[in-house]
């Protein structure tokens, strides 16, 4: 029997550096470090993994799973799953998890309407395969039927239902802990606690001073506050001054037509008139107070209260005020010390809204202000609303800094995916102009796109070097709303048709043609999901528009003077009601590329 013969460590050794080794653009082989080699060589061994057809993710549906249609909560639970810290889902095996790259979810409002799917709830909650409906969609092999956001007698936003995640465990008792520890800081007493960070100031699109931003010079008709030279005053606590601006619509946009500073007393320093630059062509009376009487006389100009009010400002002062980033940019004012109620007081939904001023007033003050709807009083009072910044300051300051401050336990998807270990997981909001920009604020690149096909492309690009995008195709979506934008309050419960098949068939065909352009430019490994989030919400909207419509009436008018075609009458409820339970019913597509 011949002996076995043993590999030669050596030479396979030597030979295994051979194959690793590189060879660069003049054809001369690059010498690799044992460090370099060895991540060369994980690498190549992590890719062969992948490319094992036996390693490749996929999605199977689990029909036992399914309890109850999906919901959007439902899917981007799904999402968390695929690439950070989630649950399994129950209705969805996710073969090879670990080796799928990145998530692509896009909603498609009305695509539900579009396509012929509004049959699929009735008795239904499992997964419905497309080769039984002509829907155009070639690249899915099921459609799922979901169930959008609501309540009894509202929709609401899909796009906060997907991106707001409840806290994890972990998370909540982290911020427990750093809520026990500003309680039992000293400086928490002291304004300076409060002031906004430069990050802060970023987020919030404050104007930014030039060592933050690092341009070379600000723009022109810009002002910067300078630093305080006295001594004197630079051994005594910084100034505090409450600041609110009104303003008017011009043919420029909205511009300073009144400017208001307080003291730390709620007295008032500065308040001047300005006249604008351009021409005014609403004056917003009902807001700013003013009117073209209050203007008529007034020559004061902006540079003019600019200069003034560097002469009160310095950096030994913070400014007080709401929602500040406004004003500023209003003023063309440039300072880096800034307390905004906006931000130390929180909305009870949390981020990304904001509370309002006068809803702060009344609800930590007990006072009523910006009283516009009665008699004699004429739009905001700036003065009032320094003054009422100022004091919310001095309650947050004997009250600490977790008074007014509502402990939401949701938190945004991007900041979850953000945390995610050994690497966090980047994030892209791809949408056109709206309030996806604003929910996906924590995302690390938003892009705003003019139509779906720049979409596409936006999204082919940022799929490089992203784990997970949020996009939109809104071309449907233009197409139906378009019918509620033209109702009136009298066919507010007509009932909705579906569009002309000339109108109709080109944007589906175009819509597929998009969705398969997509899915195409997306790398390997990508989870692919779409989703309409509502059905048909047209008659919601129509029914909302009158009800709203009658609620501002009420305000103001007698119930006898309101004309019978503006009331709201139970039957309108019930509609209402109906209109909802039917809107809620969407769809949603899942595949793995």
């Amino acid at each position: 029997m011949l002996p076995k013969v043993e590999p030669n460590e050596t030479a396979q050794s030597e030979n295994t550096k051979r194959k690793l080794d590189l060879v660069d653009n003049d054809g001369f082989e690059v010498q690799l470090s044992r460090t370099e080699r060895r991540k060369l060589k994980k690498q190549k061994k992590q890719q062969e993994k992948q490319d094992d057809p036996n390693q490749y993710p996929e999605f199977y549906y689990n029909m036992a799973g399914f309890k109850s249609a999906l919901s959007v909560k439902d899917i981007r639970d799904l999402v968390l799953w695929c690439i950070s810290d989630g649950i399994n889902p129950s209705w969805m095996l996710v073969k090879n998890k670990v080796n799928i790259s990145k998530v692509v979810v896009v909603i498609i409002p009305y695509l539900s309407v579009g396509l012929p799917f509004q049959g699929i709830h009735e008795n239904n909650i499992q997964p419905v395969p497309l080769n039984a409906i002509p829907s155009g969609i070639c690249i899915f092999t099921h459609v799922c039927p979901t169930k959008g956001p609501t309540d009894r007698s509202r929709l609401h936003s899909p796009l906060m239902n997907f991106m707001n995640c409840p806290l994890s465990k972990s998370e909540k008792q982290r911020r427990v802990e750093e809520a026990r520890v500003r309680a039992k800081n000293k400086s928490t007493k002291n304004p300076e606690y409060y002031m906004m960070t430069n990050v802060q100031l970023i987020d919030s699109e404050y104007p930014l001073p030039i060592s933050i931003s690092r341009m070379e010079s600000l723009p022109d008709g810009w002002v910067e506050t300078k630093p305080c030279t006295d001594t004197a005053r630079l051994a005594e606590p910084r100034t505090i001054i409450g600041l609110d601006c009104e303003m008017c619509k011009t043919e420029n946009g909205m511009e300073v037509t009144r400017v208001t500073l307080v003291d730390y007393g709620c007295k008032v320093i500065f308040d001047e008139l300005v006249k604008p630059d351009n021409a005014i062509i609403d004056y917003v009376t009902h807001f700013s107070g003013i009117t073209e009487e209050t203007l008529k006389d007034v020559t004061t100009r902006l540079e003019d209260v600019q200069r003034r009010l560097l002469e009160i400002i310095d950096h030994h002062v913070i400014l007080v005020g709401h929602s500040l980033n406004s004003d500023l940019n209003a003023l063309k004012l440039v300072h880096p010390y800034i307390i905004d109620t906006a931000i130390i007081y929180t909305h009870t939904r949390g981020p990304p809204y904001k509370p309002g001023l006068k809803w702060l007033a009344n609800k930590w003050l007990s006072r009523d202000i910006q009283k516009t709807n009665e008699p004699g009083i004429v739009g905001h009072d700036s003065a009032e609303d320094a003054s009422t910044c100022i004091d919310l300051l001095k309650l947050k300051l004997k009250r600490g800094p977790d008074f007014g401050v509502f402990m939401v336990d949701t938190e945004s998807i991007f900041v979850r995916l953000g945390r995610h270990q050994p690497r966090p997981k980047l994030g892209a909001v791809i949408d056109h102009k709206g309030p996806a920009l604003i929910y996906g604020s924590d995302a690390q690149t938003q892009v705003e796109c003019a139509d779906d096909e720049q979409v596409v492309r936006e999204v082919a690009d940022k799929a490089q070097d992203h784990d997970f995008i949020w996009t939109r195709f809104k071309s449907l979506e233009s197409l139906y709303g378009s019918s509620v934008d033209s109702s009136t309050s009298s066919t507010a419960d007509a009932d909705v048709k579906q569009l002309p098949l000339d109108i109709l068939d080109p944007a589906l065909i175009e819509l597929s043609s998009h969705i398969e352009n997509l899915y195409e430019s997306l790398p390997k490994r990508t989870a692919f999901i779409v989703l309409s989030g509502h059905g048909d919400a047209r008659r919601v909207k129509r029914l909302t528009n009158k009800k709203n419509e009658y609620s501002e009436l009420f305000k103001t008018q007698k119930l006898s003077d309101i004309p019978a075609d503006k009331l709201w009458t139970p039957e309108d409820e019930k509609s209402l009601i109906e209109a909802v339970d039917a809107a809620k019913n969407g769809v949603s597509f899942f595949r793995v590329k």
